[in-house]
């Protein structure tokens, strides 16, 4: 048999008394922007949410209101958003970089076939060895500037999806 919980009147009481202020944190009791900010770089550097909640000094319940939702009203994003949107420029970034290695290896590859071209016209000789050569700086520069994607997808298709490909096929 359960008890039904009753709430003790007193503690509604409580919500219409003027709160004292925190030396820290100021009445409302909310957590000021620096020690947000803390935790999101002590998560940001692959610490969990417990030991950042330690290492900051506050509970972790705390942590995980601001990691969920953030706070609202004064227009903080929770920090697992803000997480996810620090990934994704580090990887835009990473990808920017990386793009722009792959060009200049491809301008190196391209002059070097080219090189190799003009021996091969040049000498009258045909070396299997310039040929070799060619044949790698060639392929090496196919895998650079990316194959083709090829997309499969199994599984039941719509009535629509059918019609559009009907659509597609006869155009």
């Amino acid at each position: 048999m359960e008890k039904n919980r009753i709430q003790n009147v007193n503690s509604l009481a409580n919500l219409d008394k003027e709160k004292k202020k925190h030396p820290e944190y100021g009445k409302g009791y909310c957590l000021p922007q620096d020690k947000i900010d803390e935790l999101f770089m002590l998560l940001a550097g692959n610490e969990n949410l417990t030991n950042a909640a330690k290492q900051i000094g506050i509970s972790y319940d705390t942590a995980k209101k601001y990691f969920e939702s953030g706070d609202p009203r004064r227009g903080i994003q929770s920090l697992q958003k803000r997480l996810v949107m620090f990934q994704t420029k580090r990887t835009e970034k990473f990808d920017k970089e990386f793009l722009q290695r792959r060009k200049d290896l491809i301008v190196i590859v391209q002059e070097q076939i080219t090189k190799l071209r003009n021996e091969l016209v040049e000498s009258g000789d045909t070396k299997k060895i310039s040929y070799t050569a060619l044949e790698k700086m060639i392929k090496l520069e196919i895998s650079l500037m990316g194959a083709p994607e090829k997309s499969e997808t199994t599984g039941l298709l719509t009535a629509e999806e059918l019609k559009l490909l009907e659509e597609k096929s006869k155009s």
